[in-house]
C-alpha cells in the first residue's frame, strides 16, 4: 500500500466533508492520535478494518480510501452524486449548507436520510432542490436520487408503495422513524394486516359508538345535606350520609353473591 496517498486522501475526504481529526475518531472508536497517523502517513502497515471504518465515516469508496485507481464515491447514491459535484466546483458541505439554507447534519447524512423523517414529508425535496440551486445541478435529477430512499411499506407481490402514497400524514412518520429495524418490520406487518380487514379499509363502517358511562353510584353524589350552604350541618345530616354510604355497600355485597 502507498501509505502517502492513504494518507493524501483521507485529507482529501476528510476537507470534502468538513470533519475534523476528532469527528472521525469518536465516529469510529479511536484515539484522535490513530486517525492524525494514518493521514501524516506514520502508519508501517494499516489495517484493513480502520481503513474500511475511516471510510465508512467519510462517505467514501474503500477501496479509493486504499489506494486503489477507482472512483472516490459511489455515483449512484444521493449523497455520492452531491458529493463528487461539490469536488468538482471545490466546494465543502459547511459552505454548501451555509449557501443552500440548510442544516448541515442533514447534508452529512444523505446517504440515511429518509422522506418524512423529520415529521414533513416534503421538506427533504424542497432542501435538496435548493442544494441542486446552489451546485449548479437539475433540481429533478436529486430529487429523484432522493426519491429512491423512501421507505417502501409492504412487501407482497403488489407494486410498491411509498410512505407518502401510504400514510400521507406526517404525524405518522414521526412516529415511524423513531424506531429500530425490527420496530418497523413489526409496524409494516401490523398496517399490512389492517388491510386485509374490510372493517378497517370500507368506507361505510360506522365509527365505535360513543362510550356510555353507568350512573353514578349514590355514594358518590351530593346529598343535600352537603349541598346546603345557608344552614350548618347537623351530626344528623352527618349520620344520615353514612348510613347511605353504608347502605350502598351492603346492597352491592349482596349483589356480587
Amino acid at each position: 500500500m502507498d501509505i502517502k496517498l492513504i494518507g493524501d486522501r483521507i485529507k482529501q475526504a476528510r476537507a470534502l466533508r468538513n470533519y475534523t481529526l476528532d469527528d472521525i475518531a469518536s465516529d469510529i472508536g479511536v484515539a484522535k492520535s490513530t486517525i492524525q497517523r494514518y493521514e501524516n502517513g506514520l502508519i508501517s502497515n494499516p489495517k484493513l478494518p480502520v481503513l474500511q471504518a475511516i471510510a465508512e465515516s467519510l462517505k467514501v469508496n474503500p477501496s479509493w480510501l486504499s489506494g486503489y485507481d477507482v472512483p472516490m464515491i459511489d455515483d449512484t447514491a444521493l449523497s455520492s452524486i452531491v458529493s463528487k459535484r461539490l469536488t468538482e466546483i471545490e466546494m465543502s458541505v459547511a459552505q454548501l449548507a451555509d449557501k443552500a439554507n440548510v442544516p448541515l447534519h442533514w447534508l452529512k447524512s444523505l446517504d440515511t436520510f429518509t422522506p418524512g423523517q423529520f415529521g414533513d414529508y416534503e421538506i427533504g425535496y424542497d432542501w435538496i432542490t435548493r442544494v441542486a440551486d446552489v451546485i449548479g445541478m437539475q433540481g429533478s435529477i436529486l430529487r429523484s436520487a432522493l426519491a429512491k430512499q423512501e421507505i417502501p411499506v409492504f412487501e407482497s407481490d403488489e407494486p410498491r408503495i411509498s410512505a407518502k402514497e401510504a400514510f400521507g400524514s406526517p404525524d405518522i412518520m414521526t412516529y415511524y422513524n423513531r424506531l429500530n429495524n425490527l420496530g418497523k418490520e413489526t409496524a409494516t406487518e401490523q398496517v399490512r394486516l389492517l388491510t386485509l380487514d374490510n372493517k378497517y379499509t370500507s368506507a361505510d363502517v360506522q365509527p365505535f359508538p360513543t362510550a356510555v358511562r353507568e350512573p353514578e353510584p349514590d355514594y358518590l353524589k351530593v346529598n343535600a345535606a352537603q349541598t346546603r350552604t345557608d344552614q350548618p350541618v347537623t351530626q344528623e345530616d352527618l349520620d344520615y350520609d353514612e348510613n347511605l354510604i353504608q347502605e350502598y355497600f351492603r346492597d352491592k355485597e349482596k349483589s356480587d353473591l
